[in-house]
């Protein structure tokens, strides 16, 4: 009676491996599904962009280097670059606040 006892835990225990076993690898398939669908996002995404731009780069220093000298001095006399540093700054730490959970500034 005792080793059919033991078949049984035996059994058991083995078929809950398997159990486990299964999970595990149907929760990587679905990580796997997950990421694959948003590497598929992002590469249409990189393309759609490459479309629009016609896959140039996108550089202002020709557009600011068009400007007349005394704007680009009243500009530079005036901070503008380091308003827009402060300002691109405060947009980013805005952002990376709203990523943690619980956390709402100015709400």
């Amino acid at each position: 009676m005792d080793a059919i006892a033991q078949w049984f835990k035996d059994s058991w225990e083995a078929f809950v491996n398997f159990l486990k076993a299964f999970l595990n690898t149907l929760l990587d398939m679905l990580k796997d599904l997950f990421f694959w669908i948003f590497e598929q996002v992002i590469t249409l995404a990189v393309t759609l962009f490459d479309q629009i731009t016609d896959g140039e780069s996108w550089d202002l220093s020709q557009f600011i280097t068009q400007l007349p000298p005394a704007f680009t001095q009243t500009l530079g006399a005036l901070g503008f670059g380091n308003c827009m540093a402060v300002l691109g700054l405060a947009l980013l730490i805005r952002f990376m606040m709203g990523l943690i959970p619980f956390v709402r500034v100015g709400r």
